[in-house]
């Protein structure tokens, strides 16, 4: 699920995982998103701005841009 919300005055984006069975295959993919993020720099991609990693609470925080997902904007019927 992903949410928007305040932080320091700066509108973020919160991705929480809510999956009571953290399984190895979803913190893979958890931290392989988490190093994606990390490693990229450009200002076409969202910056990463923390993360949480206790289990049944994992969460991304990243800045929060308007218009939707790139799934979203690339699926919309014109």
């Amino acid at each position: 699920m992903i949410y928007k919300a305040n932080w320091k005055m700066l509108p973020i984006a919160l991705k929480v995982i809510f999956d009571p069975n953290v399984t190895e295959d979803l913190l893979n993919e958890f931290n392989n998103e988490i190093k994606m993020l990390n490693l990229l720099r450009h200002p076409n991609i969202i910056l990463l701005i923390g993360i949480c990693t206790k289990p049944q609470k994992l969460a991304i925080i990243t800045e929060y841009i308007e218009n939707g997902s790139l799934f979203e904007i690339l699926h919309r019927s014109k």
